[in-house]
Order: structure tokens, then C-alpha cells, then sequence
């Protein structure tokens, strides 16, 4: 993320048309719990820090949007911190918007539920899990989209069955029998008591069952460089600086050995004293292929740009259209579910031969040139296939010219 941010503002500061400089430069995020709030804290403070390091971009031409569906950010949390947290975000020119949703979105906008359309390259997503799609067909009885079980992990109604964690709804004894929420430190202690229940039934000796109780250790969230809020055991509340130092503690001290804990904390020093690094960091590749969305009426390729991906059609259909030297466009063809499109520029290494426009609602996998000659030279039938396709399209081109 923190490369793809760097990216951004590479691009936006030699790019000329206003609209493209647009999309480059507004970073949005979804959701506002734990995740969305760090993430847009941390992506405000960067992009304002590193922009002065590049001429023409200005404070105000950058834009940072938190998205939320609910009346107020930080569910988990009291309302004070919440509004706390809010405030903070706001001061430090966070564009958040409450009791909005995302739609859809594309490679170029974020489309929202009211059907505005924000210009954007950058979408974080960090709304709440679903549960795992391999309980969905279990006849289970469920607590919302949870596995309902009793105050022993155990399932009602189905001998042997148990569950815990984030799929799971259990009961929680302390303080009132609310059902728990779904973080590590509640997961790590249910794991460690329904190990101990299931000991118990295996040795004959139910009675010795325990309930689960757990009162939490405390909630802890940054909303930006050296502010924070926290909630913590017994009621104590905390936001600010203190906040800040006391989030850093607590998962300085939750990362494994003492080497990787002083190399952070290291790390974090001098973050304190100098400013970001405006170098990107190597990382392995661990995705080549992608899924993107596209709207009717979306361009996906335009005739003259540079081709650089191919693309299959997962869902939904897409026109082909030649654009004359005269003006005229001309329907070529109609592509739906399975086929493909955009070898040509990758096979020839010339820049795209015709425009393709979204006519529904589509969705696309999309490989990159490396991984397509890749393919192209591992799979000899894949190989051929796609440079007949592109053989017998380019007639089509040909005689469209005529």
C-alpha cells in the first residue's frame, strides 16, 4: 500500500490532464472500524508528509475519504472516543463521510450507494468479515451469520459439534452475557477453555465444564501519527499522545523475539525524527492474476493506449468498437463470459488496435505482460489459441478499414 501511495503521487505530479491528476491523487477507504480508521490515519499522515517532497502538488488537491455505513466511526468503542477519534480525523483534513456505502467500484472511481462517483485509483476495503463460505451449507443454528453455540463453545441441538472464534457467537459470562466479538484476544482465550471443556466431556466428566468468561484485556486505535484512542480494562479511558505511545507498547511487545522487537522499535525511533522514506519497498509478488469491475458504459481499453494487460470476461458483456481516421466508431463485435481480449498489443507489442467499452455491468481477470508471455511460452495450446483468435480479429480490423 505504502508503494502503491508512493506510486500515486509520482504519477500525479507529472501528469497533465486534470481529471487523471484527480483520480491520482484521492485516496478513499471503506469502513470505520479498528482496520479503516488506522489504515486512513496512517495514508493522511503520509501523503500530506511525502507531497511536500514533490513541486506541484498541493495540500488541497490532495484527498483522503473514510467511508462508513453506521452513525458513527469505531463501533466497538464507547461514543466518546468515537467522537474523539471522529474529531481528530476531521482536524487533519479527513474528508469522513457516515452512513455511506460502497456500491461498486472500478479501476477509476468508487461508486457509492447514493450513486455518486468518486474518481479515484486508490480503494482500501476493510468492512467486517463474512463468515467462512465452507459453514454456509452446514445446518447450524446461527446468530446473525455466526454459529450460535452456549456458554461451553458447544452447539445447541448437535452432540460433538463445537465452535469458536471469529465464526462462531459465544456467550460471554462477563459482564452480561453479550456474545463476544471477534478479535484475537478473545479467540485465544476460547481456544484455551474449550480445550479444556473438551478434555472434560472426553474423560466422562461434563460437570466439569467451564463457562466462558473474559472481561478483555482493553481496545487500542491510532487515528494518525501520536494520537490514539484506547479503552482498557475497568473503564479507564484514554486519547491523545498517551494513546498513541501506549498502542506501540502493547504490539512492540506482542511481536515475536526480542530481535524483531528492537528493529521495530528501532524503526519507530527514528520515524519520530526524520521523515518518511520516499523509496519504495521490495516485495515478492505474490499475485499475478487480478479480478476488476467495470459499469456500463466504462472504457476498458481505448484504441492508441498502450497495452499492457489482457483481460477474460468472468461476467457480463463488452462492445468492440474501431474508431475511423474520419471520426465514425464501428461495432466490431460483442464479447461475453469466457472469452478474452487485449492479445494483441501484448503478441505484437504495438499499442491497442480498437476500443473496448463496458455494455453491462462486467467483471474481468486481467494478467500483466509478464505473466501473459509467461503462460503464452509455458502452454503451447493456450499459446496457439490466442494467436489464432488474434490472427483471425485482425482480419476483422482489416477488412472494418476497407
Amino acid at each position: 500500500l505504502r508503494n502503491h501511495v508512493i506510486s500515486m503521487l509520482e504519477a500525479a505530479d507529472v501528469e497533465t490532464d486534470p481529471g487523471i491528476r484527480e483520480e491520482l491523487l484521492t485516496f478513499v477507504v471503506a469502513g470505520a472500524g479498528y482496520s479503516g480508521v488506522e489504515t486512513i490515519g496512517e495514508i493522511n499522515d503520509l501523503v500530506h508528509e511525502i507531497s511536500k517532497s514533490y513541486p506541484s502538488l498541493t495540500r488541497e488537491s490532495l484527498k483522503v475519504i473514510l467511508l462508513h455505513s453506521r452513525e458513527r466511526i469505531l463501533p466497538e468503542m464507547g461514543s466518546g472516543l468515537a467522537d474523539f477519534a471522529l474529531k481528530k480525523l476531521r482536524q487533519r483534513g479527513v474528508d469522513v463521510r457516515l452512513q455511506t456505502r460502497i456500491a461498486a467500484a472500478t479501476p477509476h472511481e468508487a461508486i457509492l450507494n447514493t450513486g455518486e462517483r468518486i474518481p479515484t485509483r486508490t480503494l482500501v476495503v476493510t468492512v467486517g468479515a463474512a463468515i467462512n463460505p465452507v459453514l454456509t451449507s452446514l445446518a447450524l443454528p446461527r446468530e446473525k451469520d455466526r454459529i450460535l453455540t452456549n456458554s461451553f463453545m458447544s452447539v445447541p441441538g448437535m452432540p460433538g459439534v463445537w465452535s469458536l472464534g471469529d465464526n462462531a457467537a459465544v456467550p460471554n459470562a462477563v459482564p452480561n452475557g453479550e456474545f463476544s466479538p471477534p478479535t484475537a484476544q478473545y479467540a485465544l482465550r476460547q481456544g484455551k477453555r474449550l480445550g479444556d471443556n473438551l478434555a472434560a466431556v472426553i474423560h466422562g466428566q461434563p460437570q466439569r465444564q467451564t463457562p466462558f468468561a473474559f472481561a478483555g484485556l482493553g481496545q487500542l486505535c491510532l487515528v494518525g501519527h501520536r494520537a490514539g484512542v484506547a479503552e482498557l480494562a475497568g473503564g479507564i479511558k484514554l486519547s491523545g499522545f498517551i494513546a498513541w505511545l501506549m498502542w506501540r507498547n502493547v504490539y512492540l511487545m506482542k511481536l515475536p523475539g526480542w530481535d524483531r522487537r528492537i528493529r521495530v522499535g528501532l524503526d519507530w525511533t527514528l520515524d519520530l525524527i526524520f521523515p518518511p522514506e520516499l523509496s519504495y519497498i521490495n516485495l515478492t509478488r505474490t499475485q499475478v492474476v487480478n479480478q476488476v469491475h467495470f459499469e456500463p458504459g466504462d472504457f476498458i481499453i481505448r484504441q492508441g493506449d498502450v497495452g499492457d494487460q489482457f483481460y477474460v470476461i468472468v461476467s457480463g458483456e463488452v462492445d468492440v468498437f474501431k474508431e475511423m481516421p474520419n471520426g465514425e466508431k464501428v461495432h466490431l463485435s460483442r464479447l461475453g463470459q469466457g472469452e478474452f481480449f487485449g492479445e494483441s498489443a501484448l503478441l505484437t507489442g504495438r499499442r491497442r488496435n480498437a476500443t473496448i467499452q463496458a455494455s453491462s455491468r462486467v467483471d474481468l481477470m486481467c494478467m500483466g505482460r509478464d505473466e501473459f508471455n509467461n503462460l503464452a511460452g509455458a502452454w503451447l495450446k493456450f499459446s496457439e489459441s490466442v494467436q489464432s483468435l488474434s490472427a483471425e480479429r485482425g482480419k476483422v480490423l482489416s477488412l472494418s478499414l476497407i
